[in-house]
C-alpha cells in the first residue's frame, strides 16, 4: 500500500514523509539532540540542470537527505543562495553508514551521491565519524545520464566509504533505478536480506523513500502487498495526497479520441490533486493550520499556476500561501487544479502546526498518474454485448444482468494500471433528472448482493480480481440485475419512482482514482 513518513517525536516536531516509501523521521536543528557531526558541501550546478525539466523559480534550492542504514531515521539541509548545504547528524548516530541523496528544485528527487564505482556497481554509503564536506558537487546536466559523485575537493576527516551499500549500474554509471523512480525494467531484482543494505534492499541506487519499487520486483508499490505498511498511521496522522480524473460520457469522447494532444490539454485541466491531512484519535493534539510549501523550496513548478476548484472564478492557490482549508475537527482539506501535467515523481510537502507549538513538515512522492480514464469498448447482457461509441444515455435491459467491458488506464510510463481495485458507483435519479439522495439501503435492499454496500450504493471489485486483462486488453464486470431496482425507498418512508441510473466505473487506489460517469436507463 502506499507508505508514508513516520513522526519523530522532538521539542520542535519536524519530519519528513516520502510515500511509495519505507518512512523515517527527518530531523533538523532543533530536535533536541546533541549535533556530534556534519555534512557539507555545495551543489555546482548549470542552469539547466537547475531548470530542467520544468522552469522554477528564480531562486531554485536542492535538498540534501541522508539516511542513516542503521536507525533508518532522514536528516536533511537546504541549499543556499550559493548552493551551499549543512545537514546535522546527532551524535547518537556517530558511525552510522549514511546514503545521501539530493531532491531537484522540481520537486522530483535526482538520485543519490555516489562514492566509488566499477563498471557494473557502485557504493552509496558513507561511514561518518567526523565532519565532512562533499565539497563542490559537480552536479549533472541531466542526473539519469551521468551520475551524481563528490567534488574533487571532498573531505571525508576520519569517515569512509562504506561496502555495505551498493547500487547496481547502468551503462552510464547511474544508479539503475534512477531514470524511471525505480519502476523501470533496468531497476528489478532479488531484493536482498542483507541487514545493512535494507534501505535500499533492491540496490536500484534509490532509498525506498524514492523509490516506487522498494524491493524491485517489478510491481508499483502502491498495488504490492509486499511494500511497506503505513507508520504514519501509527504516529497519529492520515496524510494523503492523491490525483482524481472523474470525466462523464460527453468528457469522454476526448479520452477515447485517440488524438494525443488533445487528451492533454484535457488532463491540465480535469486533473484535480487532493491534498487531505487528518489526525486520528491517537494524535493527542489539536492540528491549528496545515499548508503545502511551495518553490523556491523543492516542489513541482504547476505548484505556481494551480487554481482551487471550488472558487468560482479561478483564484490562485498561491494567493493564500497553500493552505489546506479546516474541514471539521483535525481535518484540513484542500482540491486544486494543477493547469498542468502531474508525473510520478512529483514530491510535494506539507507543513502541519499543532496547539502545542511543534510543526511537522511530511512529504509524499508520487509513485503513479493516471493519463486516462476507464475506456468502455462493450456494454450489455451477458452474451449480447454491444459495442460503446456514443456518449449518449445507454439504454438496457432490466430483466438481465448487465456486463461492461473496459480497457483500464495508462499511467505516464504508458503501462496499463492492472492490480487496481474498482468501485461501481450507482446514482439513482427520479423522472425530473434530479439524484434521490437519503436512500434506506436496507430497506431497498433487504438482501443485497454480494459486493454491493447497499448503504453507499458502491458495488465493489477487488483488484485481485482485475489483475489480468483479456487477450484484447481490456477488463469485464457482469452487474447483478438486483443493483437496477425500479425504485428506492427513502430513509423518510417514502418510495421513489427510478428513471435514470448513472454508473461511475472508477479505478481506485488510496484516494487516487480515474472514473468514467455513464448515464443508462431501462428498455
Amino acid at each position: 500500500m502506499a507508505r508514508y513518513l513516520r513522526l519523530l517525536a522532538v521539542c520542535t516536531l519536524v519530519c519528513m514523509l516520502f510515500a511509495g516509501c519505507m518512512t523515517a523521521a527527518l530531523t533538523g536543528d532543533n530536535d533536541g539532540t546533541s549535533v556530534a557531526r556534519t555534512l557539507t558541501g555545495t551543489i555546482n550546478a548549470s542552469e539547466s540542470a537547475k531548470r530542467a525539466p520544468r522552469q522554477q523559480a528564480t531562486e531554485q534550492r536542492y535538498s540534501v537527505i541522508v539516511q542513516s542504514a542503521e536507525t533508518k531515521k532522514n536528516y536533511m539541509g537546504e541549499t543556499d543562495s550559493s548552493g551551499g548545504f549543512q545537514v546535522n547528524i546527532p551524535e547518537s548516530e556517530t558511525g552510522d553508514v549514511f546514503m545521501v541523496s539530493i531532491m531537484m528544485p522540481n520537486g522530483q528527487p535526482a538520485g543519490p551521491v555516489l562514492f566509488s564505482q566499477n563498471s557494473s556497481q557502485g557504493s552509496t554509503g558513507l561511514e561518518i565519524t567526523g565532519n565532512t564536506s562533499l565539497g563542490a558537487i559537480p552536479f549533472p546536466d541531466d542526473p539519469t545520464a551521468a551520475p551524481i559523485i563528490p567534488g574533487s575537493d571532498a573531505d571525508y576527516d576520519d569517515s569512509k566509504v562504506s561496502d555495505t551499500l551498493i547500487a547496481r549500474l547502468n551503462n552510464d554509471g547511474v544508479p539503475v533505478g534512477v531514470p524511471d523512480f525505480g519502476r523501470g525494467d533496468d531497476a528489478k531484482g532479488t531484493a536482498s536480506e542483507d541487514e545493512g543494505q535494507q534501505i535500499d534492499a533492491d540496490q536500484d541506487g534509490l532509498p525506498d523513500d524514492f523509490d516506487a519499487d522498494d524491493d524491485g520486483d517489478g510491481t508499483i508499490d502502491d498495488f504490492d502487498d509486499d511494500a511497506q505498511l503505513n507508520p504514519a498511521e501509527n504516529d497519529g496522522l492520515n496524510i494523503h495526497f492523491f490525483m482524481n480524473l472523474k470525466i462523464d460520457d460527453v468528457q469522454a469522447t476526448a479520452y477515447f479520441s485517440g488524438d494525443a494532444a488533445g487528451i492533454a490539454n484535457s488532463l491540465k485541466t480535469d486533473t484535480v490533486i487532493t491534498f487531505e491531512v487528518q489526525g486520528q484519535a491517537s494524535l493527542g493534539k489539536t492540528i491549528t493550520g496545515a499548508r503545502i510549501i511551495g518553490p523556491p523550496s523543492p516542489a513541482p513548478a504547476y505548484l505556481v499556476t494551480t487554481t482551487v476548484s471550488t472558487a468560482a472564478p479561478a483564484t490562485l492557490w498561491s494567493a493564500s500561501s497553500y493552505a489546506l482549508q479546516p474541514d471539521g475537527t483535525n481535518h484540513f482539506q484542500q482540491w486544486v487544479v494543477p493547469n498542468d501535467f502531474m508525473n510520478t515523481g512529483d514530491t510535494f510537502t506539507v507543513e502541519i502546526t499543532f496547539d502545542d507549538g511543534t510543526v511537522g513538515v511530511y512529504s509524499r512522492m508520487i509513485n503513479y498518474v493516471f493519463k486516462s480514464i476507464p475506456k468502455l469498448i462493450n456494454v450489455g447482457p451477458p452474451g449480447t454485448l454491444a459495442t460503446f461509441n456514443d456518449p449518449a444515455v445507454i439504454t438496457f435491459d432490466g430483466t438481465q444482468d448487465l456486463v461492461f467491458e473496459w480497457a483500464p488506464p495508462v499511467d505516464d510510463f504508458g503501462m496499463l494500471l492492472v492490480g487496481l481495485p474498482y468501485q461501481f458507483e450507482i446514482f439513482y435519479y427520479d423522472s425530473a433528472d434530479q439524484q434521490i439522495d437519503d436512500i434506506d439501503g436496507s430497506a431497498t435492499w433487504p438482501s443485497p448482493p454480494t459486493n454491493f454496500d447497499a448503504n453507499s450504493q458502491n458495488y465493489s471489485v477487488s483488484g485481485t480480481t482485475l489483475s489480468t486483462v483479456s487477450a484484447t486488453g481490456a477488463f469485464s464486470v457482469q452487474l447483478p440485475k438486483e443493483l437496477f431496482v425500479n425504485s428506492v425507498q427513502k430513509t423518510d418512508g417514502t418510495t421513489v419512482n427510478v428513471a435514470i441510473y448513472k454508473v461511475d466505473i472508477a479505478a481506485q487506489n488510496n484516494g487516487n482514482n480515474a472514473a468514467l460517469m455513464l448515464r443508462l436507463k431501462k428498455n
